[in-house]
């Protein structure tokens, strides 16, 4: 159910805001952020949210990764107020880490164990690497030196409370969730402040 400030492609001009353009291809709903399709999972129109995925995510497969990816520079460049929607205010950042020695760390979360213990014996990592998701805003500095972040994803603050996030079981059910788009921003144009509906 698509209506204001949504609309769809080929609608009339007067239809929705475009600001707020949503397309449908293969019978599922797409939003476009950052230049890269997530699908929509749901429009809560009375909280005025968006729920959106990542095509790449597939909650019964946890090898399964994001195809989209951010760098982790452009996450603190994301919020910017003259984007359609505001991503900071219900998301909290999860990097994809990749190190090439094993890390011993309570920050990191070592997906790869997990998704031997969760699927068939013959599952290993595609690389020599060892792969990590680390939840949250942290200092680079929490990094080993020879580790990478190769992407960043998002999921939502409320999802299960903070304890869904602190194993990868956890973190991977959150990411299948997906995140939260905040879209009222719209109906706040007029004010001065830019955060009336905080």
């Amino acid at each position: 159910n698509i209506s204001y400030p949504f609309r769809l492609k080929e609608d009339p001009i007067h239809c929705g805001d475009p600001s707020y353009e949503l397309a449908c291809e293969n019978n599922r709903t797409i939003v476009n952020l950052f230049l890269q399709k997530y699908y929509v999972q749901e429009i809560i129109y009375e909280k005025y949210l968006m729920r959106v995925v990542d095509p790449g995510l597939d909650e019964a497969n946890c090898s399964s990764f994001p195809i989209n990816t951010l760098e982790y520079d452009e996450l603190q460049m994301a919020d910017n107020p003259q984007d359609a929607y505001d991503i900071f205010y219900t998301n909290i950042p999860v990097l994809f880490i990749s190190c090439p020695a094993p890390v011993r760390s309570p920050f990191f979360s070592d997906i790869m164990a997990f998704c031997r213990n969760h699927m068939s014996s013959n599952f290993s990592s595609p690389t020599n690497n060892h792969s990590y998701l680390l939840f949250g805003n942290h200092e680079v500095s929490v990094l080993n030196d020879s580790c990478a972040v190769n992407m960043a994803a998002w999921i939502t603050k409320d999802f299960g409370g903070r304890k869904a996030y602190t194993s990868p079981a956890g973190l991977y059910d959150a990411l299948a969730y997906g995140f939260l788009l905040d879209w009222r921003g719209i109906y706040c144009q007029q004010c001065s402040s830019g955060s009336c509906y905080r």
